[in-house]
């Protein structure tokens, strides 16, 4: 108990030079849970706002079906008439893909053209919209699409196709809808339109290139291939484990630079209080108990730090998770599928995980220099030597 109260009183008279280092290890503790908690944030939503709107419970690919290869795209189809009559609207959602050039007012753009299901519910997309009355085929875009093109609701555009035989043909399009969400995969350079009247322009009746499936469809499609989720959404996955990397980093460096800090004002004691230290050790106080002094105060240090990162901290991190960080248009320029509005996600495990790993590393550092007190001579010390 002697040796907490010392501990304390010493840290207090160390002044401003004590709340300097303080108030850097909050900035640093406050930091580093900002940092996680944004990762956490970004990805965790990409990952649920991906799966639900674009890959379901997972996808049955045709053939050779590589939805990198662009010029081969239109070769990339196959039947699914043997188990079309189990293929209900809440259980699959066939989608063929062919390239496509839109025109419009004079204006040509390169798209990828996907037939859809107006009526499924596998996707969390507003394909409904599609079943809207036109004299033309009902399309929709996205809104970055609508950006990119120079598209609004209503504009009639003209999309050239080619068929299974390789001849050219071109229909005119009415925009019935702009999809409004931030999952660019299913919005950048596409347009959409009815699947049935996409396989009568193709020639490719019954026939799609993959089909996205809902958790309940558990049965296997003789001839195609089964993705998962994992295989799915492993780049997003890596872009995440590649990102936390980075912060780690960052909070490495952040942390350490905390870290120096303490260990450069330890040091600086024990060299300023030599002739305390030699007092204590000659009252009888052992060099194992001048250690854990110095090292209660490296943990004096750590704990107010915290504190005062959780007086301030608690509700700037509460205030950008409830209302998040408007990134604006930068978040569509991105290429990722994000929204502008980020909420970072920060649970009670990280601020936790965050608290021990400080105290720990600082406690740690604090010790260092008080190994040196064991190679003190109190006689020597009490002589001013």
């Amino acid at each position: 108990m002697l040796t907490i109260k010392l501990a304390f009183k010493n840290l207090v008279g160390a002044g401003r030079r004590a709340w300097l280092n303080i108030i850097v290890l909050s900035i640093v503790y406050v930091m580093i849970i900002f940092m996680v908690g944004m990762i956490k944030g970004v990805f965790g939503r990409m990952e649920h706002d991906t799966q639900v709107t674009e890959f379901a419970n997972g996808q049955f690919w045709c053939v050779n079906y590589d939805p990198q290869d662009l010029i081969n795209m239109r070769d990339f189809h196959q039947s699914y008439a043997d188990v079309k009559s189990s293929m209900k609207p809440d259980l699959t959602c066939p989608i063929l893909l062919t390239p496509t050039t839109i025109y419009a007012d004079g204006r040509s753009t390169p798209a990828l053209l996907k037939g859809i299901n107006p009526e499924q519910t596998v996707m969390q997309m507003e394909t409904n919209k599609l079943l809207t009355e036109s004299d033309f085929i009902p399309a929709m875009i996205g809104r970055k699409m609508a950006k990119t093109a120079n598209l609004a609701l209503g504009d009639i555009i003209t999309l050239q196709v080619r068929d299974k035989n390789g001849v050219f043909d071109a229909v005119d399009a009415e925009i019935v809808y702009v999809m409004q969400h931030d999952i660019q995969t299913v919005d950048a350079g596409q347009v959409w339109i009815p699947l049935d009247r996409l396989q009568f322009l193709l020639g490719l009746e019954n026939e799609a290139s993959y089909i996205t499936v809902s958790k309940d469809f558990d049965q296997e499609i003789k001839g195609w291939i089964f993705k998962d989720l994992d295989f799915l959404m492993a780049d997003i996955k890596l872009l995440s484990f590649q990102k936390q990397i980075g912060a780690a980093i960052m909070n490495i460096i952040m942390l350490s630079l905390a870290a120096l800090a303490i260990f450069d004002t330890q040091m600086l004691a024990i060299f300023r209080r030599k002739k305390e230290i030699g007092t204590l050790i000659s009252l009888g106080m052992t060099q194992r108990y001048v250690k854990m002094l110095f090292t209660i105060e490296g943990f004096y240090y750590a704990l107010l730090g915290i504190a005062v990162g959780l007086i301030y901290g608690i509700p700037i991190l509460y205030f950008t998770s409830k209302n998040g960080i408007n990134y604006g248009e930068f978040a569509e320029d991105i290429g990722m599928n994000m929204g502008s509005i980020i909420y970072p996600e920060f649970s009670f495990s990280l601020i936790l995980s965050s608290t021990l790993m400080v105290a720990a590393i600082i406690m740690v550092v604090s010790y260092l220099p008080a190994r040196s007190i064991s190679k003190l001579n109190p006689a020597q010390i009490l002589k001013g030597k």
